[in-house]
């Protein structure tokens, strides 16, 4: 089954790019996260944040040794391992400007991973 990892999208405690966490693909989420279900709840889409984006891994479950590495702690409370999918010449850029989410598989992700070593 697919996975869904949140990764953050500003600059705050945790890195623009950190993986703050995976799901189980069917895992439902709040509009702070998803915004389908922003626009679904009335708001407009201009008004949607983008604190997180959502990366569907469409081939490796939470499970998959692959996907749990992405997860590993790093220094001070972070991640090891952050994605940068967001740059405007990324293939992914313009889903995650429409929707803040796309749909890779591992092999894409694990392109787009970077170590951390940031505070």
């Amino acid at each position: 089954m697919p996975c869904v990892l949140i990764a953050k999208n500003t600059e705050n405690h945790y890195a623009t790019g950190m993986i703050v966490d995976g799901f189980p693909v069917d895992t439902e989420f709040s509009g702070l996260v998803c915004k389908r279900k922003w626009v679904a709840d009335g708001n407009t889409p201009e008004s949607f944040n983008r604190d997180f984006v959502k990366i569907i891994c469409t081939n490796a479950d939470i499970d998959n040794p692959r996907i749990q590495k992405l997860l590993e702690a790093g220094v001070n409370c972070k991640r090891k391992y952050r994605i940068i999918p967001q740059g405007v010449n990324s293939p992914y850029f313009q889903d995650l400007y429409d929707w803040a989410e796309v749909a890779a598989t591992i092999e894409e992700i694990e392109a787009l991973i970077e170590v951390y070593n940031g505070n």
